[in-house]
């Protein structure tokens, strides 16, 4: 058991601030994580994509502002124990920066959960574990540079920068899992899950405006508004530079609600399934795990009412190859490199960057490259 251990699968999952969806890693869930009581797993790893690692052109062509807009860089911790044969702990913490034309894209995402083996397998029933996680996203601020503007009637509203500080976001979980030990050293895993997610911020402001006519390069600090019908609207209060205009309120786009979350800040539940193989060696270890997940979001209507597609679906596939030395220095550790591919960026990654005004930048394929350690204990 304890020659093995640096290969034995620690299990987590994840969240972060928009900069986001279902926890990071789930494709790799397993309802036999095969420690003994008290021992575990953890590892850490650099996450990059970039022109260098992208090999199969997973972002498409550069992006002419700046070849490093779309890079990412990332570091993340994570480890698991087993309290008993039968119950699992773990938690992770990932820090992430993607390059945009605007701002630094960073975030920070922590996760925990549980897990309990409810059924041992017998014959061939496989092992089934019930699994209660919850993880969170986090940023400083997140921006939007380019113009963005609302018709409402016969007036329009366009912003020259939009800044939303604090975005963060809350996901619980909770997962089914079944796993099947297989000859050869080699597991077959499955899982359905169910969550409910979270978005929030502090505040929303806008630098540069023009509406009714006037233009301001004020800075504008906006929320909901009761208009003098009773009915919601947005209304900006000027904090600096404030010009000609000085504050200002708009009515709601014809057929449309304000929230008081500003389409910005919103509620989901999210359904998740997927499954993966394993084989392991003494010296080596292969992981291909599969998952899909599709959203609820009360802030898809309003994306579909801007004219954008809201993009409520994610297709994750990764695939894991480690290696362990055989060197005394190396007997419960080893390195691994992991690939995982996004059919849409983020989506389901890092909820809280989607949002009414982001929502169609999402629609592209991405990829991920890993390089680690990880080591049993």
């Amino acid at each position: 058991m304890m020659k093995n251990m640096g290969w034995k699968v620690a299990i987590l999952g994840l969240a972060v601030p928009a900069l986001s969806y279902a926890a990071p890693l789930d494709e790799f869930l397993t309802a036999h994580p095969g420690f003994e009581a008290m021992h575990g797993e953890g590892e850490v790893g650099v996450d990059l994509m970039n022109r260098t690692v992208d090999l199969f052109k997973m972002r498409g062509d550069p992006d002419p502002r700046n070849n490093a807009i779309g890079d990412y860089r990332g570091l993340h911790a994570r480890g698991g124990l087993a309290l008993t044969r039968r119950l699992w702990v773990d938690g992770g913490v990932w820090n992430r920066k993607i390059i945009t034309p605007y701002d630094n894209g960073e975030s920070l995402a922590l996760h925990a959960a549980a897990q309990f083996q409810v059924l041992q397998p017998l014959g061939a029933f496989p092992a089934i574990a019930l699994r209660l996680s919850g993880w969170r996203d986090s940023a400083s601020d997140a921006s939007k540079g380019s113009p963005t503007t609302i018709t409402t009637g016969d007036m329009s509203v366009t912003a020259n920068a939009i800044r939303i500080d604090s975005p963060q976001d809350e996901q619980a979980q909770i997962d089914l899992i079944g796993t099947w030990t297989l000859p050869s050293n080699t597991a077959l895993s499955t899982f359905v899950g169910y969550g409910k997610s979270s978005v929030s911020f502090d505040q929303l402001t806008i630098n540069g405006i023009s509406v009714g006519g006037e233009s301001s390069a004020g800075q504008f600090v906006i929320s909901p508004a009761t208009m003098s019908d009773g009915s919601i609207g947005v209304s900006g209060v000027c904090v600096s530079q404030c010009g000609k205009v000085l504050d200002f309120k708009v009515p709601a786009p014809a057929g449309q609600t304000i929230p008081n979350g500003l389409n910005i800040g919103y509620d989901s539940t999210y359904f998740q399934a997927g499954g993966s193989f394993s084989w392991m060696s003494p010296e080596w270890r292969a992981r291909l795990g599969y998952r899909f997940v599709k959203w609820n979001r009360d802030v898809d209507e309003a994306v579909v009412q801007l004219g954008k597609n809201a993009i409520d679906t994610n297709h994750f596939l990764t695939g894991e190859i480690g290696y362990k030395p055989p060197f005394p220095l190396f007997e419960h550790a080893g390195f691994f490199v992991r690939g995982q591919v996004m059919k849409n960026q983020f989506v389901g990654e890092v909820p809280f960057s989607y949002n009414a005004f982001s929502a169609h930048k999402f629609d592209h394929r991405y990829g991920i490259v890993t390089l680690g350690i990880s080591g049993g204990f």
